[in-house]
């Protein structure tokens, strides 16, 4: 028997909603500037704004049933979104293999796709110094993973992921999504230990864990 040890929880959560015209005028108003190989919004807090209430209500609500089924973190820990923009991948363009530092759980929702063609890849946190070639690539050998990029679907996953995104091919048209990163804000103590000074504010003391 193999068991999974430390599994690495990717969610996805589809959006029901159509998008109003009201937030599309938003998303065309948008101003870009240039990113590593693509395009990025100059605001980086579009939850900010009243167009985006929709939206930011989705996407807590996904970020509450990822953390509770995932982390599962106490009452006195709060996980929220800091910083929200939006990603203008045009043919050629691709997003280079990046994580999202000062980050817990990072999140992209895909507005605009090409069906079946559109893929995000996340890549292998560590990878094997010695590894001889598989003769069949399984989720235990293989370096990486591809899922399609849906429109209208929020991926939720840890911002210390690897991912990237494969260049955008052939005649097809411009490629639109929302990212967002979180942080936690509460007190983070495990309830194992205190301070030395005897305060809980913000004290980490993991748990020992005894597996016999």
């Amino acid at each position: 028997m193999i068991e999974h040890v430390f599994p690495i929880p990717v969610g996805f959560y589809d959006y029901t909603k159509r998008i109003t015209q009201t937030e599309l005028d938003f998303f065309d108003n948008l101003k870009f500037v240039a990113n590593r190989n693509n395009s990025i919004s100059e605001c980086r807090t579009l939850l900010d704004y009243k167009e985006m209430k929709r939206l930011r209500v989705f996407f807590n609500k996904c970020l509450s049933d990822y953390l509770v089924k995932t982390i599962a973190p106490p009452d006195s820990v709060r996980h929220y979104i800091t910083h929200c923009w939006m990603n203008r991948t045009n043919i050629g363009e691709s997003h280079h293999l990046h994580s999202h530092q000062n980050s817990i759980v990072s999140g992209v929702f895909y507005l605009k796709t090409v069906k079946d063609r559109d893929t995000i890849t996340f890549h292998k946190l560590n990878q094997n110094i010695i590894e001889p070639y598989a003769q069949v690539y399984n989720e235990y050998n293989c370096h990486d993973f591809s899922y399609e990029a849906k429109e209208m679907q929020l991926i939720l996953f840890p911002s210390t992921l690897p991912h990237s995104v494969r260049p955008i091919s052939g005649d097809t048209d411009t490629r639109i999504s929302i990212s967002f990163n979180t942080f936690v804000t509460g007190s983070i103590d495990s309830g194992v230990g205190r301070h030395p000074d005897g305060s809980d504010a913000g004290y980490i003391n993991m748990p020992i864990i005894d597996y016999g």
